[in-house]
């Protein structure tokens, strides 16, 4: 039996595509340590579809796995690793998105304190989930062309570049476009 499900769209009976997908995102490796870097990638959102052009195929993005390498630590200081993906239309530049932007759709941190000079953290490489699904298994809708993903560290020592990829689960889904500029305006 197939797992595409038949549902009703203005009157236009069709089978859409309800099965996740991956999506990768470019790896980052850092040239300079400390430094913040930045990826994109294009979207498969389509607007303007539909028999009379007024629908769109949106992301619903369900879940983010993210790779990022571990700082390694010296004893007596405090290192990070940061990875943020955002839906800004535009590259962030050289400063880092916080948190509160409106734009940030995930941001990780991962930070290792060592307090005193001889005993090193440890701190392994991981993939760590995101889950932006809600309980009834809906994500996040998106519905622009371009994702970003930032990388920035701190505190790491000469020669600690780090890396950071990122695969975004999600599924198409086929909006009006009222629904459409409300995504946007989000």
């Amino acid at each position: 039996m197939s797992k595409n499900k038949n549902k009703s769209n203005s009157g236009n009976n069709q089978f859409l595509d309800v099965n996740p997908q991956i999506l990768n995102m470019p790896k980052i490796t850092q040239a300079v340590i400390n430094t913040m870097y930045e990826t994109s990638i294009s979207t498969p959102v389509q607007t303007g579809v539909g028999n009379s052009g007024s629908m769109a195929w949106v992301m619903e993005i369900l879940k983010i796995y993210v790779y990022a390498t571990a700082p390694n630590v010296v004893a007596g200081s405090a290192v990070s690793v940061s990875v943020s993906l955002n839906k800004k239309s535009a590259p962030t530049g050289t400063s880092f998105p916080s948190f509160e932007d409106a734009n940030v759709i995930m941001q990780l941190v991962r930070q290792l304190d060592t307090a005193a000079a001889g005993t090193p953290g440890v701190m392994s490489d991981a993939i760590l989930v995101q889950d932006l699904t809600d309980a009834s298994g809906n994500g996040i809708l998106f519905g622009g062309k371009t994702l970003f993903m930032q990388l920035t560290s701190a505190a790491c020592a000469a020669g600690q570049f780090k890396t950071a990829s990122m695969k975004i689960l999600y599924r198409m889904k086929i909006v009006n476009a009222n629904e459409l500029l409300g995504i946007m305006s989000e």
